[in-house]
């Protein structure tokens, strides 16, 4: 939730939500805070007196306590279809990117490949919080496919045999 307080001392909120966490059903179980609200299950907005904000805060996070379960945080991966490394290519990823515009509702698909070597193994960009790697399977080798923000699984990719990855094709370039 992202809320801006206004001069007239009205916070004006916008929300997204996580899968299996329905906001709106949130927002309804306590919607004598609002001035006024709407939304769906994914998205939602709100405007609330700032004078209410903090009861508001107790009550949504007593909400979650009671209603989510700790494991909804652990999204599962949703792989659309596991690939062999011979269809990974620029023409396929421009066959994919007239699928666009992704986002809610037409998400971008996730591939695999399974028992997949790593080689090159580094821990790349400026704050270092990145890691890069290429991936080795049926005598094909994907460059420099990045892991962003990812750079604390160094040791474990650095010293796995074999990996099952999941992953979106992207593309894009960094001069140097």
């Amino acid at each position: 939730i992202i809320m801006e307080i206004k001069e007239d001392g009205v916070a004006v909120a916008s929300a997204r939500s996580i899968e299996g966490f329905n906001i709106i059903e949130a927002l309804d179980s306590m919607s004598e805070f609002f001035i006024k609200y709407g939304g769906h299950e994914g998205a939602a907005g709100f405007s609330i007196e700032s004078s209410k904000l903090k009861d508001f805060a107790v009550r949504f996070n007593q909400y979650i306590e009671t209603k989510v379960s700790k494991e909804i945080y652990n999204k599962p991966v949703k792989i659309e279809k596991e690939i062999i490394p011979a269809k990974i290519s620029f023409e396929f990823f421009s066959i994919l990117s007239k699928l666009e515009p992704f986002g809610f509702g037409n998400t971008r698909p996730v591939f695999c490949l399974k028992e997949a070597a790593l080689s090159n193994v580094r821990i790349i960009g400026e704050d270092k919080s990145h890691v890069m790697f290429d991936i080795l399977k049926e005598g094909y080798v994907l460059r420099n496919c990045a892991w962003f923000g990812k750079a604390h699984h160094f040791e474990t990719l650095s010293s796995a045999k074999l990996c099952d990855i999941a992953f979106k094709l992207d593309s894009s370039e960094y001069k140097e």
